[in-house]
Parts: structure tokens; sequence; C-alpha cells
């Protein structure tokens, strides 16, 4: 399998998508029913094949991720053929939590007010060994798809003004 299984609670969630997956491999409801019974191996070959399709499309579709921690936000652009990371890290004691939803002017003050620094983080490299497993275990570890190139053009324009 390329991925993971759907957890329960996943496959629970898409429930309406599972049905119309069903049915295009035609597998009526009353026929899934009896299946999940009779026959576990062709029941888990069926869910494995639609947790593939769920996650190549999300993976697909993913152009931007995020992690963020107290002292570190961490931003990803998921280009074709490379993987970019923007990023800062605070060094040193501060009230200032990444994780909250803050304006830059309060952020700005907390971290005037303390004795803490900015650490810029700039990478980038090609996928290894390709772009879906490389964007798949990203969001395996905790990162969060982002709707779009803010932040990390936000964290991109400092690392610019810092060269």
């Amino acid at each position: 399998m390329k991925y993971r299984r759907l957890r329960r609670e996943e496959l629970e969630e898409l429930e309406p998508q599972f049905v119309r997956f069903l049915a295009a491999q035609s597998v009526p409801a009353e026929d899934w029913a009896k299946i999940k019974v009779t026959d576990e191996h062709k029941a888990n070959l069926l869910i494995d094949q639609f947790s593939e399709m769920v996650f190549d499309d999300v993976i697909r579709r993913t152009k931007f991720a995020e992690q963020r921690s107290e002292k570190q936000i961490l931003t990803f652009r998921c280009g074709d053929e490379k993987l970019e990371l923007r990023g800062i890290v605070i060094q040193g004691e501060t009230s200032l939590d990444l994780r909250k939803e803050e304006s830059s002017d309060e952020m700005l003050a907390k971290l005037k007010l303390s004795n803490a620094k900015l650490k810029i983080l700039s990478a980038e490299r090609i996928y290894r060994p390709n772009r879906e497993i490389e964007v798949f275990s990203l969001l395996e570890q905790q990162a969060k798809i982002s709707q779009g190139p803010e932040l990390f053009d936000l964290l991109d324009s400092l690392v610019s003004t810092e060269s």
C-alpha cells in the first residue's frame, strides 16, 4: 500500500464518498454488507483502494502546509519538483506563543519586551523518493494543509530581507 489505510473515524467522515466509490466498483450497499462479513480480504482491499484514492487526491491538491509549536512556525511550499521550507524559531524566553492567533503588532510587542531573538529558517530540496510520499509524510508528522501562500510568502520575504 502506498500510504496507509484510513482510520475508522476518517472512513466514517467520508461515508458518502465511500458509498459512491463502492457504486463505481459495482458494489451495492447490500453486497457491501455481505462482503464485510463473508470476505474480509475483499473488504480490506476495497478500503485500501479507497484510502489510496483519498490520499492521492489530498496530496495532489496540497500546495502549502505548516507546523506550529510554541516557539516555532514552519511553512512548506509543496511544488512539483521540490519542497521549500520557510520558518521562524524563537530563541530565548518570551510570553509569545506562536500557536496563538495574534496580530503581528501584538507579536512584535511581546518579542520586544523580552530578550528573545528570532531565527529565520530557509531550506529547499528535491523530493526523495517522490512528491507523494514526501507530502504524505509531512502531513502524517502533524503538518496542517494551508489554504494559501500568505504565511509562506511573509516568511519568504523575511528571508529575502535578511540576505
